[in-house]
């Protein structure tokens, strides 16, 4: 049996920097998809179509209403 070493003071404190960093970068992630998901309904009650909303994307209107359908 192979036992794992514990991890030192320093290891600890740059495992969590870097955890640090995913849960900042997931939170701006969570931020960015409730921006885009406000930004993108509020332009289809303007009446932004389907497809101006695609090619802003850079992606189709089929692909575009598939991922906003919910609003």
């Amino acid at each position: 049996m192979t036992m794992t070493p514990e991890p030192d003071e320093d290891t600890t404190s740059v495992n969590e920097s870097h955890l640090r960093a995913i849960r900042a970068a997931r939170d701006a992630l969570t931020a960015a998809d409730l921006h885009m998901r406000q930004a993108v309904h509020e332009a289809r009650r303007q009446g932004v179509t389907w497809q101006q909303v695609g090619d802003t994307l850079g992606t189709t209107r089929q692909s575009a209403q598939e991922r906003f359908r919910d609003l």
